[in-house]
């Protein structure tokens, strides 16, 4: 029998987490709430037992996200599955993903209602910019951009869902 995956403690869901990182910003902007922080704390496996890959799942907008080597042994977003899947690799892994330009399958998926939403936040991030670069994933959030944690699914995958709020 397989014990559950124990998380890192910086990645483990909390309404107000110890990481502070709001998705629309570089992941080199993120934030730690601990004083005593050492940053290479962020390299340390993501796990309890390292794992050499999981995959987030993103309940706003339906899609999972491959961090690390693929189960398939595909390497996925670059990295080698002969390494442990770290804190700072499903940070960037999450970061990048949601920064990319949403595809226009992801656009329509969406109930209108919320697409009306991800227009106006849109707008209002790319106020003053001419010339968008279009509507980004994290747009179609509708301002749950703060990561607040990841939670384990309950169908006993490596999947884990990615908690995200509209304030920290």
């Amino acid at each position: 029998m397989h014990s559950a995956p124990v998380l890192h403690p910086l990645l483990a869901y909390n309404p107000a987490p110890g990481i502070y990182f709001n998705v629309t910003r570089p992941t080199r902007e993120l934030a730690v709430r601990y004083t005593n922080f050492n940053a290479a704390t962020l390299e340390e496996s993501a796990f309890q037992m390292p794992v050499p890959y999981v995959t987030l799942f993103v309940p706003d907008l339906g899609a999972e996200i491959q961090v690390g080597g693929a189960p398939s042994g595909v390497l996925a977003h670059g990295h080698s599955s002969s390494r442990p899947v770290t804190v700072s690799s499903i940070i960037n892994a999450l970061g990048l993903w949601l920064s990319q330009v949403a595809t226009r399958e992801e656009c329509k998926a969406l109930p209108p209602s919320v697409m009306a939403a991800a227009a106006q936040y849109l707008q209002a991030r790319t106020q003053g910019y001419p010339g968008s670069d279009g509507m980004r994933r994290f747009d179609l959030l509708c301002g749950r951009i703060f990561f607040t944690g990841l939670s384990r699914t309950n169908d006993g995958s490596n999947r884990w869902i990615v908690h995200l709020s509209s304030r920290v």
